[in-house]
């Protein structure tokens, strides 16, 4: 120890400390150090030989820190004249050096600090650059970087300090320094516990683990001082930059918890007071808020008093704020699933409160946000994951699917305006689909396969593979094969390259391969035509992709030829033969020839896709032909596959003339004829189809040489003998003489006239598609010809038989889409009337049109004619450029009010953000303004105002949607653009309001006035610009004060279930430190460090006054609700 000393004492005076005069002694033990002159920061003398001087120093130093012999140590030291205050000036001047030095004057410090002397060499100006040198860590932890060798440096520094501080913690130490440095060393250790970026992998465990015992010591005795910073942790925040939760982070959460639980007790009331702050300062993105909650619910579990935070999460999921709602949503799935384990804690209390937590997270299914919603669903997925096991499963769907209220909710939430909320609720159906607690229902094959439909390409891929899960669970369900069939295979056609590419995945998983493998399957036995439709799109789709087609020829050839039901078989091959003949052999099909009669019309069009040339195959066509002819078998898919053969044979040319030639002179007979009835009439049926067949096949040249008189008057209603003719021999002769029209435009001219006459017939329903079918293809071949009977053809929109309806909006829509007919003011408004018809099918028919498929050609055809279509359907003015009858327009007149808004509510649910605020604009402008001009009267043009009222709210709750908006994706990227846009469309919003308010104004002082109930309309509205801008109240209460009055009024009485996207408490410029200390020196140059302005109020030379606003750990505050 003697050795010991005199080297100390002699390391010191080789700095040229030991004979400092008393002044200045004095002055340091005074802690001033703002007195001491210049030459005293030039008294350190330093040589080559300083630093290895200065590691003997705290080898020394550190041999008796809290060793029995410590005592008389700096007994000895003290004989010697070496006073501790000697030491303290060393490090002072150590730390007023920027080289390498300055190391060791913060280490030395951080040795002393822990030592007996500490309370008298105690000083806060000195502490700070240990502060700093943390902090440096910290940021470099956070940030990142590459690990120099000054990096590293700087780690293994803050290493050291670390366990020289741990040994310096007791309470007295502790209350010596201070409140404010307290804090401050708080803070910064405990984000030391949290580095988790790989490139520091050596040094994190050892930081944490460091950081952990000095704050256990800390917990000891100051524990309320020491919280505030752990909930910044165990809230995530260091992590606010992640896109995904790693398993570093799930590492480190879990090791703060096991942090936490050891230096709180199960039976603290501190625990649920923790609970309760995690809670409510959840974190905003999704992968953190779920991480937060797995704490609270391991807490949950460990605390004695978990009743009471149950309790407090019931209360914060009826909170006013959505981020509060949708968190506890999530907390209370953890705790509904996992009810198990809680069991014991929980007691008699446990089925009491399952009841109520099923009974809320029910209650957030029907939420207003859509985040509340989707995580709502997404806890009832869980749940019913493991239902089985749950001891309490049967409470739980007791309380949940009461009444079968999950089916009833899931109806609504899978067409869900908001893509986060269908896709949780895809996902809870496919739950459900494998819960043994649910049958698979025709109801939830239904829902699932209707999301195939979905506008969102996520959606729809998502569907595919939930049906595909749902095959395999349930291979031999009838129902979902068909479903699968109508759903899936479809898609196959979709214009998004993924989801076709998952369509065609399925179809060979499920379809191609169990055929190729020699499986059962079902899907063959239940196709309709439908289906095979699109079997030819797969097909091709294969070859497009360069996918062989061998194996599914030799498979299907196998299986039409082993199989006696093989009719599926036969379609099959004739469509592959239309895009991949190679592979199938002609011989093959040739030797078949003679089982002809017993084979279906799909060889016959195999024989001719494949193109086989034989006199016999001619002659037996031949003859089959005119025996289908004779007898009127009305096989038409036979006679169709007939002519095709026929039609590749030799001497094809002068077989078609005589062909038709028969067929027209039977068919002039028997209509020219004066005895013919209804059933000779009749037996017309097959001729009539063949010769269409004959005339689309023929060369156009002959067609010119024969009568066709008796196929023109086949389209009337009765023969020239006054018998009536059928319906179904009028639509089929529409179908061939419009065949015949598109090839001899003679024809054509004569009666495109007659075609439009049946549209505005009381002929059957049958006939008007058919003759719509042939106006069509006449337009696209002869558009003058057509042009004047395409407002026929459109009034057909509000035909009594919704089959026409629906036709007419196929047919016009492709002209539209082809630009064969352009979107007219009149046009636009039969569309609208669609959108609202009556007929279901028809409705969702013609707003899968207009908004899905015209939109996307004509952008703004939304907003060129709004404003106008108000007028149209209010029936109050007359619109000048309309060229209608009284009679068309009585037709589509829409009187019903809850109709026209409906309308107006679908056209401003499809336009984007600009065209709404264009909107708004123009209504004030152009509608309202002609109320105050008196061009309008409130009376007489009631309807008009209305509508342009309960437009304008639409429109506002429109722009309300884009501003709070979900963020999907949660990179960082996304994330700020999302925001940025937000910001844009608020500021540009703002700003158009301005422009119209004294519009506003002034319509409300006329129909306050007037004493018109639409005045309380137009309160709505501005209730709803002034939620978003609240400075509008104080413009008004200038403007309108009687009308500010009212609407805070309303305003404060309306229970409004909305949040900002930014906590109220949050801070616009958040610091990185919450300590204000922290914050000085981070901001701070090292080199300014030991420089503070004494004088100054904020001076770090004397310990602040404890400040208890900061210090007090208690319930923050929150919704009055959860109060």
């Amino acid at each position: 120890m003697e050795n010991d000393a005199e080297e100390v004492v002699s390391i010191v005076d080789s700095f040229g400390l030991m004979n400092i005069d008393e002044e200045k002694i004095s002055s340091i033990k005074r802690g001033d150090f703002s007195s001491l002159d210049e030459e005293f920061s030039d008294l350190l003398i330093v040589d080559n030989n300083s630093e290895q001087k200065l590691h003997s120093l705290e080898d020394i130093l550190m041999k008796y820190v809290n060793k029995e012999d410590e005592s008389e140590f700096w007994s000895c030291l003290r004989e010697k004249e070496l006073s501790p205050l000697l030491l303290e000036v060393l490090c002072f001047l150590l730390l007023e050096k920027e080289s390498s030095i300055y190391n060791h004057g913060v280490i030395i410090y951080s040795i002393l600090l822990s030592m007996e002397p500490s309370s008298r060499i105690w000083n806060p100006t000195i502490f700070k650059p240990i502060l700093s040198s943390l902090i440096s860590t910290q940021q470099i932890l956070e940030t990142g970087a590459q690990l120099s060798p000054q990096i590293k440096a700087q780690i293994e520094l803050s290493q050291i300090l670390l366990s020289n501080l741990t040994n310096w913690v007791n309470e007295a130490f502790m209350n010596m320094i201070g409140f404010e440095v307290l804090l401050a060393i708080n803070e910064i250790v405990t984000k030391l516990i949290v580095g988790f970026r790989p490139e520091f992998d050596k040094y994190n465990e050892i930081l944490s683990n460091l950081a952990i015992k000095f704050l256990t010591k800390i917990a000891s005795t100051q524990l309320e001082y020491l919280l505030p910073f752990i909930i910044q942790i165990l809230l995530l925040q260091f992590a606010s930059n992640t896109t995904s939760f790693s398993n570093r982070l799930e590492k480190l959460r879990d090791k703060i918890s096991d942090f936490v639980m050891k230096i709180i007790k199960p039976e603290d009331p501190l625990l649920v007071l923790l609970c309760k702050h995690m809670m409510l300062r959840a974190p905003e993105k999704s992968h953190l808020r779920k991480a937060v909650a797995q704490i609270i619910y391991r807490f949950s579990k460990f605390s004695t008093n978990i009743k009471d935070i149950i309790n407090f999460a019931l209360k914060a999921a009826r909170s006013s704020r959505i981020g509060l709602r949708s968190f506890t949503s999530y907390l209370i799935q953890l705790y509904l699933v996992n009810i198990a384990e809680l069991e014991s804690k929980l007691g008699s209390d446990s089925t009491e409160l399952a009841i109520e937590l099923s009974t809320s997270l029910k209650k957030h299914l029907t939420d207003q946000a859509p985040t509340v919603r989707a995580m709502a669903l997404d806890g009832i997925a869980q749940i019913f994951e493991g239902i089985d096991s749950n001891p309490f499963g049967a409470v739980i769907q007791n309380v949940i699917d009461n009444s079968k209220y999950i089916e009833q909710i899931l109806r609504k939430r899978i067409v869900d305006e908001k893509l986060i909320v269908r896709r949780a609720a895809l996902n809870c159906l496919n739950q459900i689909a494998f819960s043994s607690n649910f049958n698979l229902s025709q109801a939830i094959i239904e829902m699932i396969t209707s999301r195939t439909r979905d506008r969102a390409v996520s959606i729809r891929t998502q569907a595919i593979k939930s049906v595909n899960s749902a095959l395999v669970r349930f291979p031999k369900s009838t129902e979902l094969h068909e479903a699968w069939l109508n759903s899936v295979l479809p898609l196959i056609v979709d214009p998004e390259n993924t989801v076709q590419n998952e369509a065609l995945d399925s179809i060979t998983n499920h379809f191609f391969n169990p055929l190729i493998n020699g499986e059962t399957e079902i899907f063959t036995r239940i196709m309709s035509p439908y289906h095979f439709d699109f079997m030819k799109n797969v097909f091709t789709l294969y070859k497009h992709k360069a996918i062989s087609l061998l194996k599914i020829c030799k498979a299907l050839f196998k299986r039409l030829t082993e199989n006696s039901d093989s009719l599926p078989f036969w379609k099959l091959v004739e469509l592959l033969s239309t895009v991949e003949s190679s592979h199938l052999k002609p011989k093959d099909f040739t030797k078949l020839w003679k089982n002809k009669n017993n084979l279906p019309p799909e060889y016959f069009l195999i024989l001719a896709h494949l193109g086989i040339k034989k006199p016999k195959i001619r002659n037996d066509s031949i003859k089959i032909l005119d025996n289908e002819l004779k007898q009127n078998t009305k096989r038409f898919a036979l006679m169709h596959s007939i002519i095709q053969v026929l039609h590749i044979q030799d001497d094809c040319e002068s077989l078609w003339a005589n062909l038709i030639h028969s067929c027209c002179t039977y068919i002039n007979e028997c209509a020219q004829h004066d005895n013919t009835d209804e059933n000779d009439v009749y037996g017309l049926i097959t001729t009539i189809y063949t010769l269409g067949e004959l005339i689309t096949t023929s060369n156009p040249k002959i067609l010119f040489d024969y009568n066709y008189i008796g196929l023109q008057l086949l389209i009337s209603e009765k023969l020239p003998n006054n018998t009536k003719i059928p319906s179904q021999i009028r639509a089929l002769a529409a179908i061939s003489l419009g065949k015949l029209c598109i090839v001899r435009k003679d024809v054509s001219t004569t009666f495109v006239s007659a075609f439009a006459h049946l549209l505005t017939s009381k002929a059957d329903p049958a006939i008007k598609c058919n003759s719509l079918v042939v106006l069509c293809d006449l337009c696209v071949r002869y558009s003058a010809l057509v042009d004047p009977h395409v407002q026929i053809m459109t009034n057909c929109f509000a035909d009594p038989s919704p089959v026409v309806r629906h036709q007419t909006l196929h047919v016009v829509t492709r002209l539209i889409v082809e630009d064969f007919l352009k979107m007219r003011p009149l046009l636009f408004f039969k569309y609208v009337f669609a959108i609202t018809d009556a007929d279901q099918g028809a409705a969702a028919f013609a707003r899968c049109c207009l908004f899905n498929v015209i939109l996307s050609k004509i952008n703004d055809l939304l907003t060129s004619f709004f404003i106008d279509s108000i007028y149209y359907f209010s029936g109050e003015v007359q619109l000048p450029t309309l060229l209608e009858s009284s009679e068309e327009s009585e037709t589509f007149k829409i009187t019903d009010k809850e109709r026209r808004q409906l309308a107006i509510s679908l056209m401003v649910s499809k336009m984007n953000e600009m065209s709404a605020f264009n909107m708004v604009q123009s209504i004030c402008n152009n509608v309202l303004n002609k109320f105050i001009k008196n061009e309008f009267n409130v009376f007489d043009h009631k309807n008009i105002l209305d509508d342009s009222i309960f437009a304008l709210i639409e429109l506002e709750d429109k722009m309300k949607q884009a501003i709070e908006s979900e963020v999907l994706n949660e990179d960082a990227v996304t994330e700020k653009f999302v925001e940025a846009t937000k910001k844009m469309i608020n500021d540009i919003h703002n700003s158009m309001i301005q422009n119209v308010l004294p519009t506003l104004n002034n319509m409300h002082k006329m129909l306050r006035d007037l004493h018109s109930p639409l005045q309380v309309q137009l309160k709505k509205f501005y209730q709803r610009i002034c939620a978003k801008n609240p400075n509008l109240i104080t413009q008004l209460e200038k403007t309108e004060p009687l009308l500010a009055a009212e609407l805070m009024h309303e305003m404060k009485a309306e229970e409004l279930d909305e949040e900002t996207a930014t906590p109220v408490n949050t801070p616009k410029n958040p610091q990185p430190f919450a300590s204000p200390l922290l914050s000085n020196i981070a901001s701070t140059p090292r080199s300014l460090l030991l420089s503070p302005a004494s004088k100054s109020p904020g001076s770090l030379l004397q310990t602040p006054k404890k400040n208890k606003s900061v210090m007090e750990f208690s319930t923050p505050p929150h919704d009055s609700c959860i109060a």
